[in-house]
């Protein structure tokens, strides 16, 4: 029997049944004519029949059926092998810092690329890099591919081979000498052309018998290959996929190397590397279409392999989120049950064995809840009571749309959508949100980052949106107002994908998408990866946790990947850590992407998006004002609106402050040149020209526009600049003159100086701009004609932007009493202020642009003694002077880098690993000019010292060469006829570089500077500095002086030249050094030369961390000329001293002749007896040591001579035992054959059948 309360709750559902079986106004009318006791009796009636209206709900509750999942076998991996990360192997080992990280891609037709399936998906994972690319038609008569001693490009990308040599020879020429000289590799894509082609019998790359158009059963990795890094070694496929005649495949060659080979042999390949021994460079060729994932896979790894720079920032490691979106949310019979929930939390920690501590995170929109029928009623119930096996993050209280509401809207449901967790105690993501549909992330919505801040406190969330949805690989992460947004991936299910037989483009589609598909991809190139799934894949089929499972089981088979989980908070941190440029905000326009249009705010459409299609970039104090106002003359020109705080100027791409104030902001400035008609719309802002990040914020949001520059002489440009500083009462210009402010390097003038300075380098600015922007859309205009004769330079520009024809001079006129040309509006001249046009006196212009790349002071003191050293320095400017360097040191301990740093030239270039055969000394002369003093620099170095067996003589070589300049110059000293000037080859200085222990000196360092301390002058160096930390530096540098006073070692003792800094440098002895040629560029525009490592920087000229700078200072600053001195006063003295006293040590002219001969010839002897011994004691060591390796060896070799006589044996064995079994069959033919004549023809086909699937069977195992 039921309560009341239940009967009373079934009347109002009845009440409440749907309008056409019982009519409002009815029901209203009879309530009113029936009386109360009449409604008595229609409850208690009611209240009986409850029991049966009951039964009837719980028949309709029987029609929901849910019916069991379909679960599609799992991916069984082929290879059982372990991870085989070797981080050794896998480096380019001639890469160099002199090359900045970008690849030149050469395409015989560009547009093409852009287009093909191949050339998207090389693209893709280029774009993925964040590596700078820029794509070359081969068809280019030159290409520039260094500035200065920088070379642009640190790798070479061909995408077809044959088009390459179809290319001309002095193209070929460039790129072959440019990657000699730089140590680039090459990558390139050999097409599946037809066997007829010329060029695959005819080629420079010593590439022959290519074969296209081949089948392939199986492919394999070369296990030796140096290629592989994300890419098992052991890796082998037994099926191909689709199994059609796409593949070029190489033969073998003693040039090449396999690092994919097919068919079972090594003899052919799908993809070879050329080591470089035919022409030094080293090359990789692909002969598989991108359509195959492992030539993507082995693609990824030779981009790492020739740049490996970029394993710092994606190495073996995967981050993985997956989020299930609208837990709540979906039609009746679409969403998740109990059970679903039950393998969610299998699954959950199923992938727990391969990700430590993985945890979904559930996206909820509280008004649903409870929303579908029965069975997901309940499970929304079961659900909450698990809710703390899983993480959860808000969407909107009923999945709301940000773009269809206000602020206060969104402020209200979201505060519904926190109750709700409150309520439930739901375990949240801490500052975690997603916006359904990802609307108002990007392209922004202001009001919904407002909303999230106040509500929520949001700190993170993600997006598939920014800065487009494709490509994959282009999807990047930014930072707006206070919130971190991370790039968010699609794993090909969406909210209509519940079953595997539904799945569009049918099952096989689904599984392509997880083996090798776009999943497979989309994991490999992200080394942070938010996924975005929903309820319904984790209902019905569960294809969510089949797709995942499987993904990752595919790639433990295959990579050497490692998948791992962190809390959002933590991923935020590591990926902006990983990509800090990222940070930024990067407009783009919405209305160039037809799904950001979908998004835009209902208050928004493109008619309301003006954008510029003309730049005037600068730089500053060239003109470009002047320029502006002119061209704003043209009928079909217009600009932007004047602003009050920046007169006439937006600097909106150039001020962090304005740019975060979004497009929309910056387009409202265009408005009123928009509605006027005008073909061309422009912004002039001078600081765009050598602004670090305007090239690629201006091309991102506004396309393709002109880009105008006007360049004036850099020097004039620097002095115009300072004279506006000066004229604004900057307190340095007002401290300095120009001279003092371009020549000095005190902190004080350092800012002023540099923006004096930066702007004027205008090959390096626009090398920047012509990265993003073709060379026909850039115009650079003179700055010079753009002042004498305006008229003719906007016709000029006129034409080549494509204005209609214009009468310039009409309303341009020179202006007397300005003295320069003013446009004229209305019949009256409109000209610049007094700050504009400052005329300069061209002989005081003359002498300035000498004294700043020249600056010699001069003193005047009344006597006129203290101008000796000037007298001197002309000297040597005449004359110039000598000097010879000598570096000693083990292989490897960057020598010649060190010289590279310290002349800030090459003067020695790397060679790599290589150790010398034998040791020798090795002298080259450089002829150096500095402020016309010019030096001529001898280096001489010693490769081969310390990398013999045998160090106890390394020692020797050196001191004979010492002896033999010094030799050299008494002889030349000692002539009756004698040059002016003697040749001065004599080793001023010899600097002994010192490996990084840690512990103290070795005994060949002790060695070498004890029988050289009396012959030169030695200054220790401590090498690879940043090896050691500074506490471990401090020790090592305390226990080299003590072992240098222990044994009696004479190192440079330096004159004192008074100050506490000199000092300090003094004291730095001896020097722990840092040395590099790579150069980068800090905000402020200073250059700095830097070691770059994974966790930061290491700076060469940087006191605080390594004394290069002191050892510099005090070598060629301070005591250059004492180290000449010494040397000739010294060391060549007591040189000399010794050669000019006779042979005969310790003679006496009182004694006779020849006893004193005799004794000199028995002391000789005796020398040569000691020597004969000790060069036999050294033979027979040599001998026994040699005599015990080739015992090893033979040990070794007879143990391999077994293991083979075992395997042999083992193989006969089985032999014999096959052979046994043959005879054995062909007996039992026999005798079935006899049989069979007795057998119906059935039964004899039947068993003929049998017999041959035997026979083929045993064929095949023999």
């Amino acid at each position: 029997m039921q309560s009341v309360g239940e009967g009373l709750l079934n009347y109002i559902r009845i009440l409440s049944i749907s309008s056409k079986f019982f009519p409002k106004k009815k029901i209203f009318g009879m309530c009113n004519r029936i009386s109360i006791v009449s409604s008595i009796c229609f409850i208690i009636f009611f209240w009986f029949g409850s029991r049966y209206l009951k039964i009837f709900w719980e028949i309709e509750d029987i029609k929901v059926i849910r019916y069991k999942a379909f679960q599609p076998s799992d991916f069984v991996c082929p290879n059982q092998c372990t991870n085989d990360i070797l981080l050794d192997v896998n480096t380019f080992q001639n890469v160099t810092l002199r090359t900045e990280e970008g690849i030149l891609v050469l395409s015989a037709n560009p547009s093409k690329l852009y287009v093909s399936s191949n050339g998207k998906k090389i693209l893709q994972q280029l774009n993925a890099f964040r590596i700078l690319y820029k794509v070359v038609s081969l068809k280019e008569p030159t290409i520039n591919l260094n500035f200065g001693d920088t070379g642009l490009y640190s790798l070479i990308l061909v995408e077809d081979f044959y088009e390459y040599l179809k290319s001309s020879s002095n193209l070929r020429g460039s790129i072959s000498g440019y990657c000699k000289k730089y140590k680039v590799g090459m990558i390139f894509m050999v097409p599946n052309v037809d066997s007829k082609n010329v060029f695959l019998e005819n080629n420079e790359f010593m590439l022959k018998n290519i074969q296209p158009k081949q089948y392939v059963s199986n492919l394999f990795i070369n296990t030796s290959s140096t290629i592989p890094f994300i890419t098992k070694r052991c890796l082998k496929i037994d099926s191909i996929r689709p199994h059609i005649d796409s593949w070029t495949l190489f033969n073998s060659s003693v040039y090449f190397s396999s690092i994919l080979s097919v068919n079972l042999t090594e003899s052919l390949s799908a993809v070879v590397k050329d080591n470089g021994f035919y022409d030094d460079i080293e090359k990789v060729f692909f002969g598989g279409s991108m359509n195959y994932w492992i030539i993507q896979l082995l693609f990824h790894d030779t981009i790492l392999y020739f740049e490996p720079r970029l394993k710092s920032r994606f190495s073996y490691k995967r981050y993985l989120q997956i989020d299930i979106d609208d837990i709540f949310v979906g039609q009746q019979g679409t969403r998740i049950v109990a059970e679903d929930v039950d393998y969610l939390i299998k699954t959950q920690q199923n992938l727990r064995e391969n990700i430590d501590n993985f945890t979904y995170t559930l996206g909820y929109s509280g008004y649903f809840f409870r929303k579908g029928n029965i069975l997901e009623e309940k499970g929304d119930e079961y659900l909450m009571e698990k809710k703390d096996n899983f993480l959860w993050f808000p969407h909107m209280w009923k999945h709301n749309h940000a773009q269809d509401h206000d602020e206060y809207y969104l402020k209200a449901v979201m505060t519904q959508n926190r109750l709700f967790a409150e309520n439930f105690k739901l375990p949240l993501v801490k500052g975690y949100a997603v916006s359904p549909q990802h609307i108002g992330v990007y392209p922004v919505l202001n009001h919904l980052y407002t909303a999230w801040k106040e509500i929520w406190n949001v700190t993170i969330t993600s997006t598939e949106e920014y800065p487009h949805f494709k490509p994959m690989g282009g999807r990047r992460g930014f930072r707006y107002r206070n919130i971190s947004i991370l790039p968010r991936q699609t794993c090909g299910l969406y909210t209509h994908t519940l079953y595997y037989h539904a799945y569009p483009g049918g099952y096989q589609t689904f599984l392509d998408n997880i083996f090798g598909g776009n999943l497979f991809f989309s994991i490999l190139l992200n080394p942070y990866n938010v996924f975005m799934t929903h309820q319904q894949n984790y209902a019905h089929d569960r294809l969510a946790e089949y797709t995942f499972k499987n993904a990752i089981n595919f790639f433990k088979c295959y990579t050497n990947i490692e998948f791992k989980w962190v809390e959002s908070s933590i991923l935020e941190k590591m990926y902006f850590e990983t990509f800090p440029e990222e940070q930024k905000i990067i407009w783009t326009n919405p209305c160039d992407d037809t799904r950001h249009i979908k998004l835009l705010s209902s208050t928004k459409n493109c008619k309301d998006i003006p954008l510029p299609n003309l730049l005037i970039i600068g730089p500053q104090k060239t003109g470009t004002t002047a320029l502006a106002n002119f061209l704003k003359l043209h009928p079909d020109v217009g600009t932007n609106d004047l602003l009050k705080d920046s007169f006439e100027e937006v600097q909106f791409f150039s001020n962090e402050y304005k740019y975060e104030k979004s497009i929309y902001w910056y387009s409202d400035l265009f408005k009123n040149a928009r509605n006027q008609s005008k073909k061309y719309i422009f912004e002039k802002t001078a600081n765009y020209f050598d602004h670090p990040t305007a090239p690629v914020t201006t091309s991102s949001l506004l396309g393709n526009p002109f880009i105008v520059i006007v360049l004036k002489d850099p020097v004039l440009r620097a002095y115009s600049w300072y004279q506006h500083m000066k004229s604004h009462n900057d307190p340095v210009a007002n401290k300095y003159t120009f001279e003092e402010v371009m020549l000095s390097n005190k902190n004080e003038t350092i800012k002023l100086k540099s923006r004096c300075y930066t702007p004027g380098r205008y090959a390096f600015h626009l090398l920047k701009w012509l990265r993003y922007y073709s060379p026909s859309k850039i115009i650079t205009i003179d700055a010079d004609a753009l002042l004498t004769d305006p008229s003719t330079t906007l016709t000029r520009l006129g034409k080549r932007i494509g204005l209609s024809d214009f009468d310039f001079t009409s309303v341009i006129k020179y202006n007397e009493n300005k003295g320069f040309h003013c446009p004229v509006i209305e019949g009256h001249p409109k000209c610049l202020g007094k700050s504009k046009g400052r005329k300069y006196n061209q002989l005081m212009m003359a002498n300035l642009k000498r004294s700043v790349s020249q600056h010699i002071p001069e003193t005047n003191d009344y006597i006129g003694v203290v101008n000796y050293t000037n007298q001197v320095f002309r000297r040597a400017v005449k004359n110039g002077f000598e000097f010879t360097l000598m570096v000693v040191g083990e292989s490897g301990l960057g020598k010649s880098t060190f010289l590279n740093t310290l002349f800030s030239t090459e003067l020695e270039k790397y060679e790599g690993n290589v150790i010398p055969s034998t040791q020798k000394v090795v002298a080259k002369s450089f002829y150096l000019t500095e402020n016309k003093v010019k030096v001529k620099l001898t280096l001489v170095d010693t490769p081969g010292f310390g990398d013999s067996i045998d160090n106890t003589n390394c020692w020797k070589p050196i001191v004979e060469y010492i002896d033999s300049k010094y030799s050299q110059y008494l002889n030349e000293e000692t002539k009756i006829e004698r040059k002016n000037k003697i040749p001065d080859e004599r080793v001023h200085l010899c600097l002994y570089f010192i490996a990084p222990t840690g512990h103290s000196l070795r005994e060949i360092d002790i060695k070498f500077m004890k029988n050289l301390h009396d012959k030169v002058n030695i200054i220790p160096l401590i090498a690879k500095a940043d090896t050691l930390t500074l506490g471990e530096m401090n020790r090592f540098k305390e226990n080299i002086l003590r072992d240098v006073e222990k044994n009696g070692i004479k190192i440079y003792q330096f004159e004192p030249s008074g100050g506490d800094e000199a000092s300090q440098n003094y004291s730095r002895v001896p020097y722990g050094i840092v040395c590099s040629n790579h150069i980068i560029e800090t905000k402020t525009g200073r250059k700095v030369r830097v070691r770059e490592y994974p966790w930061g920087v290491v700076e060469v000229d940087n006191l605080k961390h390594n004394d290069f700078v002191a050892m510099k200072e005090v070598l060629l600053k301070k005591h250059l000329i004492d180290l000449i001195c010494d040397t000739a006063n010294v060391h060549y003295e007591n040189f000399r001293f010794n050669q000019l006293s006779g042979p005969f040590k310790g003679g006496n002219v009182d004694c006779d002749p020849m006893s004193q001969m005799e004794a000199e010839n028995r002391m000789l002897e005796e020398q040569f007896e000691a020597t004969k011994k000790n060069m036999e004691k050294v033979y027979s060591e040599k001998v026994i040591d040699w005599e015990l390796r080739l015992k090893e060896r033979e040990n070794k070799l007879a143990s391999v001579e077994k293991e083979q006589r075992q395997l042999l044996q083992s193989k006969r064995e089985k032999l014999d035992q096959l052979t046994k079994e043959v005879q054995e069959i062909k007996i039992s033919v026999g005798q079935n054959e006899n049989a069979s004549s007795k057998c119906s023809p059935g039964e004899k086909k039947k068993k003929s059948a049998t017999l041959g699937i035997f026979h083929r069977n045993t064929k095949h195992e023999i």
